[in-house]
């Protein structure tokens, strides 16, 4: 790319599909456009899970009085949680709605995130009440234990 010139992305797209490209692909690049806006329109800012207080705006989970910084992975998975309290999450669609139908992480990727916030938002992360593991299907938001 030459100096100076900006990328339709660096003008404010969210995406775009060079030509010649398949239906298919098109809907599927609406239909991840429609999940993210779900995602990011549905959930309160900030938002309370048991002890915590998460600031979307911000990047960062407050506890007790102790502000840790949130990646946007670890935002996107709370995102999609907070849209859907008490509702089973799939590892497979953290990886379709979080990391995008472009993204090929393994499915262990979201336990360790999963892991990682557990440690962060959780008082006792071997005994999670907010994160819950549904056995063999997902995870689940609890936002009072």
């Amino acid at each position: 790319m030459a100096p100076g010139r900006f990328t339709i992305l660096d003008c404010g797209a969210d995406d775009y599909l060079v030509k010649p490209f398949s239906l298919k692909e098109l809907l599927a690049r609406v239909r991840a456009l429609l999940r993210r806006h779900e995602r990011t329109s549905s959930v309160p800012d900030p938002l309370t899970i048991g002890p915590s207080t998460i600031h979307f705006s911000k990047s960062s989970l407050t506890r007790h009085d102790k502000t840790l910084p949130l990646s946007e992975k670890e935002l996107g998975i709370l995102r999609l949680l907070a849209a859907h309290p008490g509702e089973t999450i799939t590892r497979e669609r953290f990886l379709d709605t979080v990391w995008g139908y472009h993204a090929y992480p393994s499915t262990r990727t979201v336990d360790n995130f999963i892991a990682t916030l557990r440690a962060k938002l959780e008082p006792d992360p071997a005994n999670p009440k907010h994160l819950i593991t549904v056995r063999g299907q997902g995870y689940q938001l609890h936002l009072k234990p």
